[in-house]
């Protein structure tokens, strides 16, 4: 999911200014560090995923399961952190817009 947001985002804010460049703090300064912030979350979810996976299948094997654990605590704390980013972000380099 995130490395498809990151994809969207870096081709939303370049193709928003297409002709003109914004000031160095503006959509199309923004796009590629917002994508690479997107997918290097994207890969770092893949990591806790391939562990939890690992962590799971040992547990079957030892006939018990882990319900929950640190892995889901630190995506959901990614998520939000990349959410609140994103539309901080976003605001401030739209105020900028509006006033130019």
């Amino acid at each position: 999911m995130f490395a498809v947001i990151g994809v969207t985002v870096a081709q939303i804010f370049r193709l928003k200014n297409q002709g003109a460049v914004n000031p160095p703090f503006g959509f199309f300064a923004l796009g590629i560090p917002l994508a690479c912030a997107c997918i290097g979350s994207a890969l770092v979810v893949t990591i806790f995923g391939s562990w939890r996976f690992w962590r799971q299948q040992n547990a079957l094997a030892r006939g018990k399961i882990h319900a929950g654990g640190w892995e889901i605590d630190a995506i959901a704390t990614i998520t939000i952190l990349l959410i609140i980013t994103l539309l901080v972000l976003i605001l401030a380099a739209e105020t900028l817009d509006a006033n130019d």
